[in-house]
């Protein structure tokens, strides 16, 4: 787990510009995907057997 790297006033100031809305790329996939369930979602390239993945 990645710590937090600002300040509580940083934080506060990036969620009263609305530069920081506290959601995951999660949050935001889960926000746009009902609509678009026919859609690859993510893409992920394993490189040691040089597989490629895709998550609708």
């Amino acid at each position: 787990m990645i710590g937090l790297q600002s300040t509580p006033r940083q934080l506060e100031e990036a969620r009263a510009s609305r530069l920081w809305l506290d959601k995951t790329l999660l949050d935001f996939l889960d926000e746009v995907t009902p609509g678009r369930l026919d859609k690859v979602a993510l893409t992920d390239s394993n490189s040691e057997p040089g597989q490629t993945a895709q998550r609708r």
